[in-house]
C-alpha cells in the first residue's frame, strides 16, 4: 500500500507541470496556426489523392488557396488516370510476358515517385513563399478552371 500511495503523489505532483507545459505549448502552437493560416490550408491541397477537396470547398473566397486546390485536383487527377492505365495494362499482360510486366511495374512506381515529388516541391515552394507550377499544366488547369 505503501508503493501505491507513492506513486499517486508522484502523479498528482508532476501532472500539474505537464499540465502547464502542455498549456504553454498549446497557446505557441494555436498561434502559429492562426498566424500561418492560409499556408497550412494551401499545404492540405496537395495531400495525395484527396487533400484537394478541402480546401476547394471550404475556402471559396479566398483565390489563393482555389489555386493551390484546383493544382491539387489536377495533379491528383492525372496521376491517379496513369496509375490506373499501368495497372490495367499490368492486369492485362499475359504471365508470360514477365519481362514487359516488370517494366509496366517500374513506370508505375516512377509515377508515383513523380506525384509524391511534385506534392513536396509545392508545399515546400507554399512555405517559402514563391509559386511553383509547371508549364504543361498550367494550361489544362485554365481549362479545368471553367468547370470546377
Amino acid at each position: 500500500m505503501g508503493k501505491l500511495h507513492y506513486y499517486n503523489l508522484q502523479i498528482a505532483r508532476y501532472s500539474k507541470e505537464l499540465y502547464t507545459k502542455f498549456l504553454q505549448y498549446y497557446a505557441v502552437f494555436k498561434q502559429f496556426c492562426f498566424e500561418h493560416k492560409q499556408q497550412i490550408i494551401a499545404s492540405i491541397a496537395y495531400i495525395p489523392y484527396i487533400g484537394w477537396l478541402y480546401p476547394l470547398y471550404a475556402c471559396e473566397g479566398d483565390g489563393v488557396i482555389q489555386k493551390h486546390a484546383k493544382r491539387g485536383l489536377l495533379y491528383a487527377g492525372v496521376f491517379v488516370f496513369a496509375a490506373l492505365v499501368l495497372f490495367l495494362l499490368l492486369f492485362i499482360l499475359p504471365r508470360s510476358w514477365r519481362l514487359l510486366s516488370f517494366i509496366v511495374t517500374i513506370f508505375l512506381y516512377i509515377n508515383y515517385f513523380i506525384y509524391y515529388a511534385i506534392v513536396i516541391i509545392h508545399i515546400f515552394n507554399i512555405w517559402k513563399g514563391k509559386d511553383f507550377s509547371i508549364p504543361k499544366f498550367e494550361i489544362y488547369l485554365e481549362k479545368i478552371e471553367q468547370y470546377i
